[in-house]
């Protein structure tokens, strides 16, 4: 996933299993202004490989919060 940020701040984006459990933290850390990716191979933190399904994506970068559903397909 791309995303921009208009100024420098503190940025977590974190995967979701439809039951709310967190299973991949892919940023959280201080970035800034510019064009930014992340990417997420299918694994939970601890190195699990994720299943085929839908899961969410959250994105909290300052006073914006954004959520968005993805399928994996294995």
């Amino acid at each position: 996933m791309s995303y921009a940020l208009p100024y420098a701040t503190r940025v977590r984006i974190s995967v979701y299993n439809l039951q709310g459990k967190r299973l991949k933290t892919l940023v959280d850390a201080q970035q800034v202004a510019g064009h930014h990716i992340a990417s997420w191979e299918g694994r939970s933190d601890d190195g699990t490989t994720a299943g085929s399904g839908v899961y969410v994506v959250q994105m909290t970068a300052g006073r914006l919060n954004a959520t968005h559903k993805i399928v994996l397909v294995r």
